[in-house]
């Protein structure tokens, strides 16, 4: 968006920004492996509505604000040889367009609202889905 921008006529610098991403995104946390960077932060994540529901106030639509979903950034991949996974499931991971740069989204449950129309029946720190 900020290339964009600037193409426009719009003199904008990335840094700029920078403050505004890690409040938004904020990083979980890093690990270095040999040459590999792998990076957690937190990513959007769009809320679904679970749909009408009747309350003793009348009809109400609630959010299901118990999924929540992590930035997966790998730096330094070769993808021939290593994979990221997570609960036994492989990540599917997308190039950045930077050499050995992938990232990805990965959902987890973060908790069980009791009006949760799509719930399970096995414990909530092992879903794990792409």
């Amino acid at each position: 968006m900020i290339a964009e921008l600037n193409d426009a006529g719009y003199p904008l610098q990335p840094e700029w920004y920078a403050p505004f991403l890690e409040f938004r995104f904020p990083r979980y946390g890093t690990l270095q492996f040999g040459g590999i960077e792998l990076e957690l932060r937190a990513a959007i994540e769009p809320w679904l509505v679970l749909g009408e529901e009747t309350t003793s106030f009348g009809t109400a639509r609630f959010v299901d604000s118990s999924v929540e979903r992590l930035q997966v950034k790998v730096t330094g991949l070769v993808e021939e040889r290593y994979a990221v996974a997570c609960n036994g499931r492989r990540v599917a991971l997308r190039g950045t367009g930077t050499h050995g740069e992938y990232v990805a989204g990965v959902r987890y449950r973060r908790w069980q609202p009791p009006s949760a129309l799509h719930r399970r029946s096995r414990p909530t720190h092992r879903s794990c889905s792409t």
